[in-house]
């Protein structure tokens, strides 16, 4: 079992544990999801849950791979990944690690992901050329100089699809990106989002 069969999502909400929300539970035990909470301190909370029905499959394989993954990931970037459980039950697994940083969680997952300002992100080449609605005012598309009043504000910009729970509010977001509440959002998976948030 490879980190892109245990990574990859379809864009859905589940029970996230221990963060304070929760979402509606997926319906199908043949459901792969996953929940990312972004944190103040930039440090990411990643929630996977998937199908866990094959004869081979094992929890000790599992927890083996899971620990392996990370292991080598932290012997190039230290402390950088942490396991905080990785359990089976009722032939679905569920797996919870936290990253140091979004970077992190990119790097890993070989996924684009991107967590800072919009003024960062600008600097790091990404170009802001899709349009941004704000979804209070539903397919009216954020002006140049409504954009560039976002400078400080933060920004995440994806191309998973995935359901990401953030720190603050949100402000306005990519085609595609689905409000779930004020701060959760969830992503198509199938093009690049930016999601701005206060």
């Amino acid at each position: 079992m490879k980190r892109s069969i245990i990574f990859s999502c379809i864009v859905t909400a589940l029970i996230l544990m221990g963060c304070g929300r929760s979402l509606p539970l997926i319906p199908s035990d043949d459901t792969d999801a996953s929940v990312i909470e972004v944190k103040k301190d930039g440090s990411v909370f990643c929630h996977v849950e998937g199908a866990f029905k094959e004869d081979y499959y094992d929890k000790d394989s599992l927890e083996t791979f899971v620990k392996s993954e990370v292991e080598d990931y932290n012997r190039a970037h230290k402390d950088a990944v942490s396991i905080d459980s990785v359990s089976v039950s009722k032939e679905r697994a569920t797996i919870e690690l936290e990253f140091a940083t979004a970077a992190d969680y990119g790097v890993f997952e070989a996924k684009e992901f991107y967590m800072g300002t919009v003024d960062s992100a600008k600097q790091d080449g990404y170009r802001f050329d899709v349009p941004l609605f704000s979804p209070s005012e539903t397919g009216k598309a954020l002006t140049g100089d409504e954009l560039n009043e976002l400078g400080g504000k933060k920004v995440v910009i994806c191309e998973e699809g995935m359901a990401i729970m953030l720190s603050d509010d949100v402000i306005c977001m990519s085609e595609g990106v689905t409000l779930i509440d004020k701060s959760t959002v969830t992503t198509p998976g199938d093009r690049v989002s930016y999601i701005v948030y206060k």
